[in-house]
């Protein structure tokens, strides 16, 4: 039973750095998706193009 808390210590700072990871990884991941946003598309009409 003395064991008892190491192991509850251990699974709480392993539960606490998959929580940091996952945090970083979505915040770079939003990072990325807004780039995609900011890209601007030029869209030439040309009157009478279709015959």
């Amino acid at each position: 039973m003395a064991n008892k808390p190491d192991v509850i210590r251990a699974v709480v700072i392993v539960f606490a750095i998959g929580l940091a990871a996952t945090g970083i990884t979505s915040l770079q991941a939003s990072e990325s998706g807004k780039r995609g946003h900011d890209r601007v598309i030029e869209l030439t009409i040309v009157p009478g193009g279709n015959g």
